[in-house]
């Protein structure tokens, strides 16, 4: 999603808020049958609960091409040439938000130390106003779909009001998956937030069965 001269994103990348249009577009080189492989593991409009769902923003760009935390990690996620995938969609009826990311690694064991890595930086966001009141994870929710899943839940107070955002970061294989549901005021109901990191859990799967052994 393109706001002003910025390109607004995840935390996957190792930053906060964003990235300018020229490090965006350095990092679409890259091996374009990955691109859409990642964008094809990110779950659809009907694969969500049903409603009126309109997607407000998706990109894609090459993993490991901006800097973090991860170090080494992230350099030989850059040499795997994967891309990472993201989408945010909004429901109108009730008003609620999802967002939904892809992040291939270089090998299934940095996928799975990236996982804890991923809810921290989930909990960043700095170009939202908001004031934090309670951050938690929640053990005894486990996406069994999922070869290791961390649930975490945030609730803070906006301009609009009172927010709930629930968060699922795990991994299938190589492949870290997020995904984020906000509300206002109790929030998405936690067994809905479940079943969707289910889903797209599933469908990562699904797409690696079909592909190369190697992707």
């Amino acid at each position: 999603m393109r706001r002003g001269s910025a390109i607004v994103y995840s935390h996957s990348g190792g930053r906060s808020g964003g990235v300018n249009r020229l490090q965006y577009q350095l990092a679409q080189f890259g091996d374009r049958s990955e691109r859409r492989k990642s964008i094809s593991m990110l779950l659809e409009v009907s694969e969500l609960p049903q409603g009126e769902w309109t997607i407000i923003g998706e990109l894609a760009w090459r993993s490991g091409f901006f800097g973090g935390k991860k170090g080494g990690m992230n350099k030989r996620t850059r040499k795997a040439g994967g891309f990472i995938a993201w989408r945010s969609l909004k429901l109108a009826s009730p008003h609620r938000g999802l967002w939904l990311e892809v992040i291939p690694y270089a090998s299934k064991e940095d996928a799975e130390m990236a996982v804890p890595l991923q809810v921290e930086a989930s909990q960043e966001n700095h170009r939202v106003k908001v004031t934090l009141r309670e951050s938690r994870v929640l053990d005894n929710y486990v996406i069994r779909e999922a070869d290791t899943s961390w649930v975490c839940e945030r609730d803070t107070t906006t301009l609009k009001g009172p927010n709930v955002s629930r968060y699922v970061v795990g991994n299938v294989e190589r492949f870290v998956f997020m995904l984020a549901a906000t509300a206002y005021g109790d929030g998405w109901p936690l067994d809905e937030v479940a079943l969707m990191a289910s889903t797209q859990a599933n469908k990562i799967r699904g797409v690696l069965t079909v592909a190369p052994p190697n992707l």
